[in-house]
């Protein structure tokens, strides 16, 4: 078993099966210390700059409903995607404006 850390989507899934709200996904990608994160938040290191793919599941069934990209970009949690590509394109949106603009909202 062990301790996630939840990540909260700012959108939520919908369960295909079951139509149930999927609002967050729990992972062991970070330091494993029951955080909550959202889109914004500062996970890792600076240097830290991955694309994490993770399995998605309802809450409401528990049925596996798909896969989710995770993307971290010089440590900070930039959103979700449903597709490896849309990953991508997160991941090359990030321009030292908005890079900065995310770390002065951090650190208010």
């Amino acid at each position: 078993m062990g301790m996630f850390d939840t990540i909260y989507f700012e959108k939520v899934y919908e369960c295909p099966k079951c139509q149930g709200k999927i609002d967050s996904v729990q992972v062991k990608e970070f330091e494993n210390m029951l955080e909550n994160y959202h889109i914004g938040d500062c996970v890792g290191h600076a240097e830290d700059v991955r694309i994490i793919k993770d399995e998605l599941y309802c809450d409401n069934c528990r049925k596996f409903t798909g896969i989710v990209y995770i993307v971290v970009d010089r440590g900070i949690l930039l959103g979700t995607a449903g597709t490896l590509n849309e990953a991508r394109k997160l991941m090359s949106s990030l321009d030292m404006e908005k890079f900065v603009l995310l770390y002065h909202k951090l650190y208010e």
